[in-house]
């Protein structure tokens, strides 16, 4: 996902399906978005919103702190209890929006 500095707003739909492209029901688990550095140390933990027919579809918004500076990081998907990593992927802020 990208995102832009300083900017804390929704990020998604993130769509939510297995290796066989079928979707991943994630209505009955607690869910968080863990934002991550390369180092592993966590930027946020912030609950998804969990929506769709399959509630396979996801969108979050992050904390100021994971927005504060630009750079590539890692987000990731994890039921709270198990911490079952259901989606996962970059996590880049930006400096500026983009204008094409």
């Amino acid at each position: 996902v990208v995102t832009y500095i300083n900017v804390v707003s929704a990020i998604g739909l993130i769509v939510v399906t297995d290796s066989g492209g079928n979707a991943v029901g994630l209505s009955t688990f607690t869910h968080m978005v863990s934002i991550e550095k390369v180092d592993r140390s966590i930027l946020a933990n912030v609950t998804p919103t969990v929506s769709g027919a399959g509630n396979n579809q996801v969108t979050f918004t992050p904390n100021a702190d994971s927005v504060a500076k630009t750079g590539t990081y890692r987000w990731s998907l994890r039921e709270t209890s198990s911490k079952t990593v259901y989606a996962l992927g970059d996590f880049v802020v930006d400096p500026a929006a983009r204008l094409s």
